[in-house]
């Protein structure tokens, strides 16, 4: 098992084909990953994300000194 400690999968980059990166992890051996939401602003993405992944995708809350 392997575990990607730090992602960002909530970028804008990833809207097109989040759901296709996710399962090409996991088809890859990615069975869970750790979404780091780092501003106040992405953390209600970072938990819905995490919640609709259940047991494979976590977020790991923080607030980045800008």
């Amino acid at each position: 098992m392997f575990i990607e400690t730090h992602a960002h999968l909530n970028d804008k980059a990833f809207d097109a084909d989040r759901d296709a990166v996710l399962d090409k992890c996991r088809a890859n051996g990615v069975n869970r990953i750790i979404e780091i939401a780092c501003l106040a602003g992405e953390w209600a993405a970072g938990e819905k994300l995490a919640a609709a992944r259940g047991g494979t995708v976590f977020c790991a809350f923080g607030l980045h000194p800008l």
